[in-house]
């Protein structure tokens, strides 16, 4: 080579050394004071009103889940002195992966850090460089599962090793100053039939439901709840109450800073249905409900909704947040939506690839079973024969 592209190549090295410097840094912190209050400013400029990203619900989170530990990464620019990101996760134990919807791995050294809905305290254009600075700073860590990340965040790192869980729509509704002006948004035959339900839960002396109005008495309430729960088919599937003692300690801690709202109904001296959610500066989660399968004729959930709706009309509450799931009901009455998808990213080695291969296989096959089922109109029949076998119900 001539002395020109000697020179070429040592300008070229230079550039990308001085790209280099200015890559942010990511480092594993400890929750200090000054994290938290970083932590604070950094959930007020992304997630605001989402209680599941609260410092005190995930310090209740850690005493709920001791198997879990828990991680944070800070995101730093090299000229700034203060970060410019957090990454709070868990690492799970290969047992647990299941429990996120990964099949256990047949290499037994591989981790997983899950980030939950709210996580994502960074820009989303920093968020493939703090994956790759994990990987590389913790070798035994082979797959990173975002559950309910807003699109933006899956499409800056969908050109890697990335396989999608799940797209849903997250859907809340605004609550307006009275019943009438959440009637108007519904259809006549729709509104005829909800005020219906609720006229006869009223006329019904035997149909109450109540708050839980103390600490002392959420043992009570969680037992009743709990009796209810274990009827339900989300139970028999693994959801519900089933993990007792985990809601247990979320619950008081929740009751103490002024979040939970615990209501169970009651017919007569018998529990039928419970709602336990969380109010969260302006925004009420509903979080847990179930009911009794014995008064679904009732319609006991959708009273218990309205009722609470009612409750809500006019106060500081500005919206109601559904949260996960794609039940009927949050479409039918949720008047905004925001996409949020579930996705798992891969270490660049073999094990990790391995997993990745295999997700991605089994990823196409469900997708087109479940169009196919789509086209058939066979999806509503499924969901209820789902719901019956998990209930025990069917043969």
């Amino acid at each position: 080579p001539d002395k020109r592209c000697a020179e070429r190549r040592v300008v070229f090295v230079y550039i990308l050394d001085a790209m280099g410097q200015d890559k942010p840094e990511i480092r594993e912190v400890m929750l200090t004071a000054e994290v938290r209050r970083q932590w604070v400013d950094l959930q007020k400029r992304y997630y605001p009103q989402l209680v599941y990203i609260d410092p005190e619900r995930i310090l209740s989170q850690q005493k709920a889940c001791p198997k879990w530990t828990f991680r944070l990464f800070q995101i730093r620019e090299p000229a700034r002195a203060e970060s410019i990101g957090l990454l709070p996760c868990w690492e799970l134990s290969v047992r647990a992966i299941e429990a996120v919807g990964v099949v256990r791995p047949i290499t037994g050294d591989i981790q997983l850090l899950v980030i939950h809905n709210g996580g994502l305290l960074l820009p989303a254009s920093h968020l493939r460089t703090a994956i790759q600075a994990i990987f590389e700073s913790n070798r035994h860590i082979g797959i990173i599962h975002f559950k309910l990340a807003p699109e933006a965040y899956y499409d800056s790192c969908k050109k890697g090793l990335v396989s999608k869980v799940g797209d849903y729509l997250h859907w809340v509704t605004t609550v307006p100053e009275t019943m009438e002006g959440f009637y108007q948004t519904l259809s006549k035959k729709h509104r005829r039939n909800l005020k219906t339900f609720l006229k006869r839960y009223r006329n019904n002396p035997e149909f109450t439901i109540k708050t839980c109005p103390s600490v002392d008495q959420l043992e009570t309430f969680l037992a009743q709840a709990y009796d209810v729960s274990q009827k339900t088919y989300q139970f028999a599937l693994g959801g519900g109450l089933k993990e007792i003692e985990k809601f247990r300690i979320l619950f008081h801690d929740a009751f103490r800073a002024g979040w939970l709202d615990f209501n169970v109904a009651y017919h007569g001296e018998q529990p039928i249905a419970f709602l336990i959610s969380y109010r969260y500066r302006q925004t009420y989660h509903m979080g847990i409900m179930g009911f009794d399968p014995a008064y679904a004729r009732e319609n006991v959930g959708t009273v218990m909704f309205l009722h609470k709706l009612e409750e809500l009309c006019g106060s500081e509450i500005k919206w109601i947040d559904y949260g996960f799931g794609d039940e009927f009901f949050k479409n039918s009455y949720g008047d905004e939506s925001r996409r949020e998808i579930s996705f798992n990213v891969y270490a660049p080695r073999p094990g990790a690839f391995f997993l990745w291969f295999r997700d991605n296989c089994i990823n196409y096959m469900l997708t087109g079973t479940r169009k196919l089922a789509t086209r058939l109109n066979w999806m509503p029949y499924l969901k209820r024969l789902k719901r019956k076998r998990g209930a025990g119900l069917a043969d």
